[in-house]
């Protein structure tokens, strides 16, 4: 009996250690946890864990594609195409491949090719990021009815929530109706905590009214939320302080950031900001690098607006103004806008 008792015992033991082997076999890899850090935007984090991942399930494409996604978000683009090579040749058609794919084109100047790429993710994925992914790739284009109607897809799906709730705020203000966003935003207030992207529309519609420019851009918070890793929040904060006229602090927030914006409105206001402190040559180079990426963003063309008419070229101020306005005028810009006319008409345009 003795020897039976230690005998069950030492199997016991054995299981228990061959157990984690068993779990590291090809097909049982889980990357819901690396989703999460994606998700937040806390990409040294997901990093790490997609790294430890990628040494543990060697035969998944999961974590090598979800490596290649964080280093490209962060803007380490030779070592994300390495990691997207190797994941190809593991598993092309897996959705996380054709996310970290599609990050890749975008930041080669394809956003066509973006495109088809975030479609296949979302077309074969079983959870909603690849699907929000795409929605968000639809909104900084400035395609913001093709993004809403994503949401909806997600909604209907049964994957709506906080953040598809804030994703549609940024639709509503980018076709100019700052009325529903701010209901869906008061939806967010009246329940305390907002989702990850509540700072981020917040001060999109603080832009979206006159009156409350001034008291609500310097009321947010001085904390940036941490899940806002990408920092376009920062920059959207230095446009508000800009439109204040305080160019020094809209100068000194803008740095704040620790990379380049992932949204194209990021690179539109660091292009007024610069306009407005007179250097038209950087204005001009930070367009000129946004238009491969997000070629029909309205935000962008405003921006290109701006700095004709500093320019003195009054005719083609007023040919993107028109293009703006036929592409429809977010919210967020209206005031900015106004200021373009009235800079046209002081030139005689």
């Amino acid at each position: 009996m003795r020897f039976l008792l230690r005998w069950s015992i030492l199997a016991l033991l054995s299981i228990a250690a061959l157990a984690p082997l068993r779990a590291a076999t090809a097909g049982d890899w889980d990357g819901s946890r690396g989703l999460i850090y994606l998700s937040r935007g806390s990409y040294p984090a997901a990093m790490g864990w997609y790294r430890s991942e990628a040494e543990t399930y060697p035969d998944e494409a999961g974590p090598l594609a979800g490596l290649a996604l964080a280093k490209c978000r962060v803007g380490r683009i030779d070592e994300a195409e390495a990691h997207a090579a190797e994941a190809v040749a593991i598993a092309a058609d897996e959705p996380m491949v054709s996310t970290a794919r599609a990050c890749l084109a975008l930041a080669a100047g394809d956003p066509a090719g973006a495109q088809e790429l975030h479609q296949a993710a979302a077309d074969g994925a079983l959870f909603p990021f690849h699907l929000r992914e795409l929605a968000w790739f639809l909104i900084h284009q400035g395609r913001f009815d093709e993004a809403d109607a994503v949401l909806d897809e997600m909604d209907a799906a049964g994957w709506e929530g906080r953040v598809t709730r804030a994703m549609h705020a940024e639709c509503d203000l980018g076709r100019g109706d700052a009325a529903m966003a701010r209901l869906r935003i008061d939806d967010f207030q009246r329940a305390g905590t907002g989702p990850r992207r509540s700072f981020h529309v917040e001060t999109l519609a603080a832009l979206a009214d006159d009156r409350l420019t001034g008291p609500e851009a310097e009321a947010f918070p001085r904390q940036l939320s941490p899940f806002d890793a990408s920092h376009d929040l920062v920059v959207m904060r230095a446009e508000a302080m800009r439109r204040l006229g305080r160019l020094d602090d809209a100068e000194g927030e803008a740095e704040r950031r620790k990379r380049e914006p992932l949204h194209a409105l990021g690179w539109a206001f660091l292009a007024r900001i610069a306009a407005d402190t007179g250097d038209l040559e950087r204005a001009t180079e930070l367009l000129d690098q946004a238009r491969e990426r997000w070629p029909l963003h309205p935000s962008l063309v405003i921006s290109e607006a701006m700095v004709a008419v500093r320019r003195g070229d009054v005719a083609a101020a007023a040919a993107l103004r028109e293009r703006a306005r036929e592409a429809g005028v977010p919210a967020w810009d209206e005031s900015v806008v106004r200021q373009i006319d009235a800079e046209i008409a002081a030139s005689g345009g």
